[in-house]
């Protein structure tokens, strides 16, 4: 068995119209776990709380998704470039872009 994570991202839980994506790391949860937990692999865009950002960081336009139980351990997750990703599920693609305010915060 693969290596045990401290944290594992919550699986999107409600309809699917209302799940969102990460647009930088392609996590999938609704938009109320993102505004309540963040994401878990993109902690520097300090989501928790903030709906206004959540909505900046994240997409409803995406195709795909994958659930991945262990990504170091997965060959798909390796595949998908996941693998240093938490436990959850992800989007095979997204549409959307980073506003630059965003986009400068991962350039640091």
């Amino acid at each position: 068995m693969g290596e045990e994570y401290p944290i594992k991202a919550a699986p999107p839980s409600g309809a699917a119209k209302d799940f969102r994506c990460c647009i930088h790391c392609r996590l999938i949860k609704t938009l109320d776990q993102f505004i309540d937990q963040g994401c878990e692999n993109c902690p520097f865009f300090n989501m928790e709380g903030d709906e206004e950002r959540v909505r900046d960081a994240t997409s409803s336009e995406y195709q795909g998704l994958v659930s991945s139980i262990d990504p170091k351990g997965s060959w798909t997750s390796k595949w998908l470039h996941l693998k240093d990703k938490y436990p959850g599920s992800y989007a095979l693609e997204v549409q959307g872009e980073l506003p630059e305010h965003l986009q400068d915060i991962i350039r640091r």
